[in-house]
């Protein structure tokens, strides 16, 4: 990439038929069988799949060079602004969790080669990485073409029929590709929230993704403002994938394209496989926070109780 060229540039650049040839060329380095090796079982670190009205869009061949299959290493790691108290309460105690992804294509999977190249099903594999000997059910409520109005709809019973302890909702693409009214947006935002707060889950706010579709669009960074100011009202954590994907545009350079679909706003099963792993390091990050507090505060009543015992 030339210095000052924006990041996308490359990927602006090339013709549909190398792009194409490019992400298409090799076969996938992602299997059911490696995913059984990590541990993908019914028992432990499962991906539950509930009925949906769209499948995903998977393309006949392959999406990753094995050459450039690994993930970016980022400069710094993904980090949610919150503990996830629920979800750490649950693991703390050996009881195991389980973690609905709602939203539009972006979790059901458009362009992953298999429902095992999604990034809720990724999630689950890396999941056990960061809580090794869990049993973390991880169920994929997402639907292709979804807005925020339609995803309300489906809460009952693609979201707390599965009692969860944390939901991870994917949104506003959809609203900002499709110019959906911005207060309609919020509104729907704000009740959902609400609605999964209320029932004692915790829950992560994913962002827009970093692809061309999106950054052509004029209000993406009023959007990504927005979904920052709803989740600080609602006291909840983003996770801030523009940023992550931003990131390995940067390292990447020309490469990137490698990591996007080849309509320019989906991913494909290396980005999802990356996505799933950074998220997951957020996760653990955020547990591990919540351990400590509560460590802490353990440990100041029992120091409290001391000092009143020699009283």
């Amino acid at each position: 990439m030339m210095p000052g060229m924006h990041p996308l540039e490359p990927i602006r650049l090339a013709s549909a038929r190398s792009l194409i040839r490019a992400v298409f060329s090799a076969t996938s380095s992602i299997s059911l069988s490696g995913l059984l090796a990590l541990g993908l079982t019914t028992a432990t670190g499962a991906l539950a799949q509930p009925p949906r009205p769209a499948p995903a869009i998977a393309p006949a061949a392959a999406t990753v060079r094995p050459d450039v299959a690994a993930c970016v290493e980022q400069p710094a790691r993904a980090v949610l602004h919150g503990t996830l108290p629920r979800l750490a309460e649950r693991l703390r105690a050996g009881r195991g969790a389980t973690i609905v992804t709602i939203g539009s294509s972006s979790t059901a999977g458009a362009f992953a080669t298999s429902i095992q190249a999604t990034y809720p099903s990724r999630l689950a594999v890396e999941l056990l990485r960061q809580f090794p000997g869990q049993s973390i059910r991880v169920i994929n409520s997402g639907v292709n073409g979804e807005e925020v109005a339609e995803m309300l709809r489906r809460f009952k019973a693609q979201v707390f029929d599965y009692r969860p302890d944390l939901v991870i909702w994917q949104l506003g693409t959809n609203a900002l590709l499709r110019g959906i009214d911005t207060d309609a947006f919020e509104r729907g935002v704000h009740e959902g929230l609400v609605r999964i707060r209320s029932a004692d889950t915790d829950v992560i706010l994913m962002n827009l993704q970093f692809v061309p579709r999106v950054e052509a669009h004029a209000g993406k960074q009023q959007m990504l403002e927005r979904i920052d100011r709803l989740a600080k009202a609602d006291g909840v954590s983003v996770f801030d994938r523009y940023a992550v994907m931003r990131g390995w545009a940067d390292a990447l350079g020309s490469d990137y394209h490698l990591m996007i679909a080849p309509d320019g706003l989906h991913q494909n099963d290396w980005s999802y496989r990356c996505l799933a792993r950074e998220l997951a390091n957020a996760i653990g990050d955020a547990v591990r926070r919540a351990d400590r507090e509560v460590a802490a505060a353990d440990a100041r009543g029992a120091a409290g109780i001391g000092v009143s015992a020699r009283r």
